[in-house]
């Protein structure tokens, strides 16, 4: 692979504001200040180029991706055997917090539409945000569940029963997967 991997420090280079750059437009908002620095201490920078596939459908996987610059396609297998495009991902936006959070394999392939630079978090570096504030499991679920909703371009979008009912099923699924025991 020709991905490149950098580990953020703030003193070091530009790229350090990454993660703060795109941390109040993602699913990670909920996070303090405090937290949100915590994290971006741990985090990685990947340069991710054109056509590159970042995500593998299937694979078993601990982190999710922000996306700093550019933009990434996610794709799946249609009826005949050929990848449909099904969403395309913006700065801002992330990918694979299913698998970060709940533990599920990688349910699509997802490729570089262009050159992109991407924030990676770990479990291993946000579980101990989750153990001090469990609070923001819920926040999280609900904003993965109202995402889930949208992607799918199901009637629930809407519909404030069915986006609390998918919040507390994906805030089980992070309980189980983070806190097993």
């Amino acid at each position: 692979s020709s991905m490149e991997v950098q580990t953020l420090d703030k003193h070091l280079s530009k790229t350090s504001n990454r993660f703060y750059e795109i941390y109040d437009f993602s699913i990670l908002n909920v996070l303090s200040h405090a937290e949100a620095m915590q994290l971006s201490q741990t985090a990685t920078v990947i340069n991710c180029f054109r056509g590159e596939q970042l995500i593998h459908l299937g694979e078993q996987a601990d982190s999710m991706f922000l996306i700093s610059e550019g933009a990434l396609e996610v794709r799946v297998p249609g009826k005949d055997g050929n990848a449909i495009t099904v969403a395309t991902l913006w700065p801002g936006d992330c990918v694979g917090e299913m698998s970060l959070l709940t533990g599920a394999a990688r349910s699509a392939n997802v490729y570089a539409k262009v050159d992109s630079v991407l924030v990676e978090i770990k479990k291993e570096h946000i579980a101990p945000i989750l153990e001090t504030n469990p609070r923001l499991i819920p926040e999280i679920s609900e904003l993965l569940a109202k995402r889930q909703a949208e992607t799918a371009s199901l009637a629930i979008a809407s519909d404030a029963e069915g986006i609390r009912v998918q919040s507390q099923t994906l805030a089980k699924k992070i309980l189980q997967f983070f806190f097993k025991g």
